[in-house]
């Protein structure tokens, strides 16, 4: 399996816009829609994320937010979950 993963923001006002054709390449892609001036702080870009998936033909794997309570929310909208510092500390996000 080939994965493209990548943030959503160089910066701020700066989108990544892929040029490649992505389904020929990859079998999914991992979005976690925070810009790096947020460090790790601030709210993931979720509506930025659901258009991005809207127009996306490949699976798409979704990181940023996600905790016990919201992530069946989340799964409406992408078709997996990854779940980052979350996990840290807290491995009964799991159970």
């Amino acid at each position: 399996m080939t994965v493209i993963s990548m943030p959503t923001f160089i910066s701020q006002n700066t989108k990544i816009r892929i040029q490649i054709d992505i389904k020929k390449y990859c079998d999914a892609i991992i979005l976690h829609p925070r810009a790096r001036e947020q460090g790790y702080g601030g709210n993931a870009d979720l509506k930025y994320a659901i258009k991005f998936k809207k127009k996306s033909k490949i699976p798409m794997i979704y990181s940023g937010d996600i905790n016990e309570k919201n992530h069946k929310e989340y799964l409406k909208y992408f078709d997996y979950l990854m779940i980052g510092r979350r996990a840290i500390g807290s491995p009964e996000i799991f159970s």
